[in-house]
């Protein structure tokens, strides 16, 4: 039955890769296996007779190689020169613990357990989940199934281990280092569009003066929507988008009235946005040391604005 895999490697190799594409789709719990899951289905698929493996086209694996380290060059290409400065130092540290430990695994593993050499070679690749380090050890190995059992024995295992301590660290949003600066900000924004019930200043909105409650959009209630900006006197009828931490705005829009029918926002005919994501790690030489509140976005002729 399963002769036809041999028969037709071509077809096992693209079938291998749909399907662990789609089993990397899959969520188990907090798991994802992502780009992992082609290499579980290669290994069921391999375990299912061993004239599969055998007639895998010469050069995929090389194949394979070579786009995975292309992929990761595109990937990290724009970054890499500009943080190798800051981070040579932790770089070279923990290439030198990556030397050692495989010192003390090759070691242990081959004295300990006699493990052989080509084995340990292969498993550490895996762990490491280094696909150059495999064919390395392939090509220093006169038996190239040894570090390719020995990969595919560690490298599922540092996956599965890798995401769930990736997904119990990342679930933890409230962890904060040493450094990181408290900002005192909410850490999620909303967007609520109030009606005003009576004349009131701006200014006396609760969270205006400290710049936690932002207006984004404004529609008096005689006239069309507009953006934002200077906001004096709030009349009946108006209404106005408010931005800020849910408890802000929730204290604003008691302050002023109550929430419109409709969202401003969803109406772009008159006055459309952008959200724009601000990474320059110096803003005050890229922006002029403003808030993104206060910045004017232009764009084909018309002011917008940047919250």
């Amino acid at each position: 039955m399963w002769q036809f895999f041999a028969d037709n490697p071509w077809v096992t190799v693209f079938a291998v890769i749909a399907l662990g594409s789609l089993l990397g789709l899959v969520r188990f719990g907090p798991v994802r296996l992502g780009a992992a899951g082609v290499l579980f289905v290669g290994l069921f698929v391999g375990a299912l007779d061993e004239d599969i493996a055998a007639a895998v086209p010469a050069g995929v694996s090389a194949l394979g190689l070579a786009l995975y380290v292309y992929t990761v060059g595109l990937e990290s290409g724009p970054s890499f020169f500009r943080e190798l400065r800051g981070q040579l130092p932790v770089m070279a540290g923990a290439v030198v613990a990556l030397v050692v430990t495989a010192v003390v695994v090759g070691l242990v593993g081959h004295y300990g357990f006699g493990i052989s050499g080509p084995f340990l070679a292969g498993g550490y690749a895996g762990i490491g989940t280094t696909t150059p380090g495999l064919a390395a050890a392939q090509d220093a190995s006169a038996d190239p199934t040894q570090p390719a059992v020995g990969y595919a024995i560690g490298y599922p295992l540092a996956v599965v281990i890798t995401i769930m301590f990736v997904s119990a660290v990342a679930a933890r949003r409230t962890w904060t280092a040493r450094r990181d600066p408290d900002s005192g900000l909410p850490s999620t924004l909303i967007t609520r569009t109030v009606e005003v019930a009576r004349e009131t200043r701006w200014a006396d909105v609760p969270g205006v003066t400290a710049h936690r409650v932002l207006a984004s959009e404004y529609r008096p209630a005689d006239d069309v929507t507009r953006v934002a900006r200077e906001l004096d006197r709030l009349s009946p009828g108006d209404q106005v988008v408010l931005v800020g931490g849910e408890d802000d705005v929730r204290a604003a829009t008691e302050a002023l009235g109550s929430l419109a029918p409709r969202h401003l926002l969803d109406d772009r005919s008159a006055v459309d946005y952008r959200r724009v994501l601000l990474t320059n790690p110096r803003p005050g030489r890229a922006h002029g040391r403003r808030t993104g509140a206060r910045r004017e976005v232009r764009g084909r002729g018309q002011p917008g604005a940047a919250r």
